[in-house]
């Protein structure tokens, strides 16, 4: 691996260059597994952090990581594709590698700042010997052509799967109180009870009173206490109340496979179903899957509190509580649903996140896009939107690849720093089949932008585009990204020559308020 270099790509990116060779075939006679350390000074006095991606063979390795990543390195390598079926022996042979980095657009922001050290083992099963040992520092990094490959994978994995490793999340039951909504429900007989050492589950028979339908609203609050000593702070989220059959509709059906294998609650059809029924429900042993819930959560006791009120005259009819070693609630499983949603939602709540526009820049391109007749404009006191038409020149094929980046003022003095996350280039037709495709139900209501079906769209059509008050659907930004002026450049290149023949650049203010 003595061609192997690490060299820096501009001012802020350093990428992996070189040609490695792999002197023997890899079979699942090995073992290969990843361990982490963290120098927060980066002064290499690294710490060992209690997360891993333990060792299994090879093979094993390869048709699961390795095949699951792959699109996020293969570009940069002579690496062999390895299709569904898996690939064993990994073959030996000549590798390159050109330009590589990591795509930090997958790293999420909780990921603390530092120095990082990913080390990885190559094992023989038979004789127990450490026949290959490799490391990559982020952002200095070091390594074998092959098993840092491999590394890229495994970091991004390691940084998704938040909840695998040597740390997971455990969610238990503490206690059940129902306050008030005797009228409405009947949950006597619903008990907390210890299933094991380490588990509590909910058991027992409700009765719903009377049929629930869009006369009234549901909805959900949180509360925190660290201590466990019962003194609990308002947690700066909740989901919002809504009519109950649409609640029923959104986050009843969403979840409801977490939970109706515990309970005779009714199944809910894409249609909805509304009203919901009246009639004696049960729950047996029923527990919170904690593998939905980010390891970033804090730790301590939770109350989730569910409030059932009548629209029109504002009447709460009835509050309850589960307390966790994390709930005032209703109905029993739907308390549980909602911790997981309130997880897997982090931008509803008390506080929302606000992305307003500023304005729009277009640097070059004005042989692929006209986009002189684009405007900002004041919509009302707090919201302002796109408007305009712009002519798209040429067809956008593959030829081409797409792709943005970000950068943030926190004081709004055009003084931008790059972040670390970014939707990295891919060939046009992908990006559109992709990033376009899952979330162009957010933009079509306000322009004439083409639909693309699932099979993709391919020549993207020139054409003349109009936008009429557009504005960013501020629900789909979590609540952690930090509030400031950004920056989105987009920028379109030809893949054979890496040649930028487009760049655009949309500033926006992002800020955070409570509701």
């Amino acid at each position: 691996m003595e061609k192997f270099r690490v060299r820096k790509f501009n001012r802020t990116v350093s990428v992996m260059n070189g040609t490695g060779v792999l002197l023997v075939d890899l079979d699942n006679r090995y073992t290969y597994g990843v361990h982490f350390a963290r120098s927060a000074q980066g002064n290499n006095q690294f710490n060992a952090y209690p997360m891993k991606l333990a060792a299994k063979p090879f093979c094993d390795f390869i048709n699961t990581y390795y095949r699951e990543y792959q699109h996020l390195f293969l570009k940069y390598t002579n690496l062999p594709h390895v299709p569904d079926g898996g690939l064993c022996p990994f073959p030996k042979g000549e590798y390159w590698v050109k330009d590589a980095y990591i795509d930090s657009s997958v790293v999420p922001v909780v990921v603390p700042e530092g120095l990082w050290r990913c080390t990885t083992d190559l094992v023989d099963t038979v004789t127990g010997e450490l026949v290959a040992r490799g490391s990559i520092r982020i952002p200095t990094m070091r390594g074998t052509l092959f098993l840092n490959a491999l590394v890229f994978v495994l970091f991004v994995f390691f940084t998704q799967k938040r909840c695998d490793g040597m740390m997971k999340v455990i969610l238990d039951f503490d206690r059940w109180e129902f306050i008030n909504g005797t009228s409405v429900f009947s949950m006597d007989s619903v008990r907390v009870r210890k299933f094991n050492r380490t588990m509590s589950v909910l058991n027992g028979t409700g009765t719903l009173l009377i049929d629930l339908d869009d006369k009234y609203e549901y909805g959900f609050s949180f509360a925190r206490s660290a201590l466990g000593n019962n003194q609990y702070n308002a947690y700066p989220m909740k989901l919002a109340q809504k009519p109950i059959c649409e609640f029923m509709r959104t986050y009843y059906r969403e979840y409801q496979h977490m939970f109706l294998k515990f309970t005779n609650l009714p199944f809910i059809p894409e249609e909805g179903l509304c009203p919901f029924p009246k009639g004696n429900y049960w729950v047996k042993d029923a527990f919170v899957d904690s593998s939905v819930i980010p390891i970033v959560v804090p730790e301590g006791f939770w109350k989730a509190t569910p409030e059932l009120r009548i629209i029109e005259t504002d009447a709460f009819i009835a509050t309850s509580c589960t307390g966790q070693h994390t709930m005032r609630s209703s109905i029993a499983l739907l308390a549980t649903i909602a911790i997981a949603v309130f997880y897997l939602d982090p931008s509803a709540g008390l506080m929302k996140v606000i992305v307003d526009f500023d304005r729009w820049e277009h640097i070059n391109g004005s042989d692929i896009f006209n986009v002189e007749k684009l405007r900002v404009r004041k919509f009302n006191r707090t919201l302002s939107v796109l408007n305009g038409t712009g002519e798209l020149l040429i067809d956008l094929t593959d030829k081409y690849e797409y792709g943005l980046s970000f950068a943030r003022s926190a004081q709004g003095n055009n003084q931008y720093d790059a972040y670390p996350m970014k939707l990295a280039s891919r060939p046009f037709c992908d990006f559109i089949k992709t990033h376009y495709h899952d979330y162009q139900h957010l933009f079509l209501n306000f322009t004439n932008l083409p639909f693309v079906p699932d099979g993709g769209l391919c020549p993207f059509p020139k054409g003349e585009y109009w936008v009429k008050d557009a504005y960013i659907d501020s629900s789909v930004i979590p609540i952690v990204v930090p509030e400031g002026f950004w920056r989105c450049t987009t920028e379109l290149r030809i893949i054979e020559t890496g040649e930028i023949v487009a760049r655009g650049e949309m500033y926006v203010k992002l800020t955070k308020e409570y509701v």
